[in-house]
């Protein structure tokens, strides 16, 4: 992904990490404000064929309160233990706060994932030897650190990325 444009809004990469083999990656973008007309947006991708992505619309956000990556190697895009779980830990300091994290996954479908959390959106292919791009959520009525597991069917390299919106 090389970035995203449309809806009036100017668009801007808040964080980005690779998995520890570093054939998947996570990109998250942000635009704020009010948008023009009627609201369409575009990721734009060097390698099509290689790129998925999601694209979600929240509203009434006031604050990006925190973002947050990790992959199975400890950050580094190389080595690093193929794993089941894909985790990553949020944290908000206020009731009303949305937590929104995102995985990517080279060859695996997710099994389950923490509890209280449902699906924004997915990307990629459909069966398990796909790339696949997963994004949750779950409002939290306290402010809280949150650790969410993404449990999958098979030890795999991930990236996961993710965002606290507060409204």
């Amino acid at each position: 992904v090389t970035g995203v444009t449309g809806g009036g809004l100017t668009w801007n990469e808040l964080i980005e990490q690779c998995a520890g083999e570093n054939k998947v990656g996570i990109r998250l973008f942000i635009a704020q404000g009010s948008p023009s007309g009627s609201f369409q947006a575009v990721v734009n991708v060097a390698k099509k064929e290689e790129t998925t992505g999601v694209l979600a619309r929240y509203s009434a956000v006031t604050t990006v309160e925190g973002v947050a990556a990790r992959n199975n190697a400890g950050g580094s895009c190389s080595g690093g233990n193929k794993t089941k779980t894909a985790i990553l830990s949020l944290t908000s300091t206020v009731g009303g706060s949305m937590h929104i994290p995102a995985v990517a996954l080279d060859d695996d479908e997710m099994d389950s994932v923490s509890s209280g959390y449902s699906t924004v959106g997915t990307g990629g292919g459909d069966d398990d030897d796909d790339r696949q791009l997963l994004v949750y959520q779950r409002l939290f009525a306290t402010g809280t650190t949150d650790v969410f597991n993404g449990n999958l069917d098979e030890s795999e390299q991930w990236a996961t990325a993710g965002i606290v919106l507060r409204q």
